[in-house]
């Protein structure tokens, strides 16, 4: 139910009171109905508020980079989607702007997140995989990304002779940070298809139906040219930048707003400063609340707190202000979330293109924490609901916890992803999901060879 709804259902039910009831009922009636409203909003409003003063005091968590590496900036040799060639690190503050998580990871000289350089030429003796994915795949938060490892896992296996014809197994990986299902076949046709593969990985998590399909010009994958930010700071000398993993560049883009996805861009000695960025934080929720601030007509707080599942897209085309430097140029108002339905359309029309394009493809649906353990995060998404749908429509996938360890409690289970401050897997974990991969592969290799013989 939307507040237009809301409104109607009150108006009509105080017309009725006026017209049928007597004069003392429908004072009554018109008091009540008030009241309801004035309660509603009065609620909203103090909570809206709080939340406000939260933000505005720094009360928030925050991912840095020393460099935003999800860019090629103008490198034109490169054949990948990142800046080529680096070693680059990555932190995690807290509310307290304290560092609670850091990292180095590293693009290739191809520009793929690898610690292994990729050769674009196919050699007679090679077995290639190319792996599509988002951030769980083409991962920064992990010291070597769990992609490199399945290569070593699977070049020691036990039936490699068999499985491969003696080749050498070479694993490619295509994961691009803040992509989903409309970014898959994108990646597949400009990266991955020019590596030749014998198989197709398409390693996706329940994240990645919400970020389709493409509604603007502005709300595309990652790609090269120029880094866009949505605003830059000086501190000192220092310059320290805002931006977002997936377009619009704009604080209005929900998909960066919900998921607090606004990384910045800092240099170290910042970044190790708590008053920098507390001073940095200060400045980037300013120009926040001059876009957000107020109150929603949409009564997204009261909604949440009775824990139904709420529509975030009424919520942020309301609240959302007009702002020139928040708009990207000639952009329409539109918010990147879906129905149910057309998340469904988009997740089968990507994964039957690439089942179309290659005859060996093997689609693997890769846990979250939360899938582990859905009444952590109530909703469609832990409960893994459109991935069964995906699968009863006759997209097979291959739930990957089949080859975990998932007897685990929950404190296992825990200490193979980020968590509490990061959802993406941790080494551990990283180690674990590789190995598991390597079983799913062999099994569906093992499979294909049945029934070709």
């Amino acid at each position: 139910m939307t507040i237009w709804n809301l409104a109607l259902y009150a108006v009509g039910a105080l017309l009725v009171a006026l017209l049928v009831f007597n004069r003392k009922s429908r004072i009554y009636a018109s008091i009540v109905l008030i009241s309801a409203l004035i309660s509603i909003y009065g609620f909203e409003y103090i909570y809206g508020h709080k939340l406000n003063h939260k933000f505005a005091t720094g009360d928030f968590s925050m991912v840095v980079y020393d460099e935003w590496y999800a860019w090629r900036q103008g490198v034109k040799k490169a054949h990948g989607w990142a800046n080529p060639g680096k070693e680059l690190r990555l932190w995690i503050i807290d509310k307290n702007n304290e560092i609670v998580f850091k990292n180095r990871f590293r693009t290739n000289k191809q520009g793929y997140i690898s610690w292994k350089n990729y050769e674009i030429e196919k050699r007679p003796n090679e077995y290639r995989i190319v792996f599509l994915g988002d951030s769980m795949t083409g991962t920064t938060t992990m010291s070597r990304p769990w992609v490199d490892i399945v290569e070593e896992l699977l070049n020691v296996a036990p039936d490699k002779k068999n499985l491969f014809a003696g080749k050498i197994v070479r694993t490619y990986n295509m994961g691009i940070p803040g992509s989903g299902f409309r970014h898959f076949k994108k990646a597949y046709e400009d990266y991955g298809k020019a590596f030749k593969p014998d198989l197709v990985i398409v390693n996706y998590t329940e994240g990645d139906y919400s970020r389709a399909p493409l509604v603007s010009k502005s709300q595309a994958p990652l790609e090269a040219g120029d880094v866009e930010y949505i605003t830059e700071y000086a501190l000192g000398k220092a310059i320290i930048s805002l931006s977002c993993e997936t377009k619009p560049i704009t604080l209005r883009n929900p998909d960066c707003y919900f998921y607090r996805n606004f990384p910045m861009i800092a240099p170290a000695s910042i970044i190790e400063n708590p008053e920098a960025i507390n001073d940095i934080k200060e400045r980037i929720i300013r120009d926040y609340l001059s876009i957000f601030a107020g109150i929603s007509l949409y009564p997204y707080h009261t909604v949440a707190v009775i824990n139904k599942y709420v529509k975030l897209d009424m919520y942020f085309k309301i609240k959302a202000r007009s702002t020139k430097r928040s708009r990207p140029p000639g952009e329409a108002e539109q918010a990147n979330l879906l129905s149910d339905d057309e998340m469904i359309g988009v997740a089968k029309e990507t994964l039957k293109y690439i089942r179309g394009e290659h005859s060996n493809v093997l689609i693997l649906q890769m846990p979250l924490f939360w899938n582990f353990f859905p009444e952590t995060m109530p909703g469609p998404m832990a409960a893994g609901e459109w991935s069964s749908r995906l699968v009863a429509e006759g997209m097979q996938a291959l739930d990957v916890r089949k080859f975990l360890p998932i007897g685990k409690d929950k404190n296992e289970v825990l200490s193979w992803y980020n968590l509490p401050h990061d959802g993406h897997m941790s080494d551990k974990g990283g180690r674990l999901y590789a190995k598991a991969v390597t079983r799913a592969i062999i099994e569906q290799l093992q499979q294909h060879r049945a029934v070709t013989d």
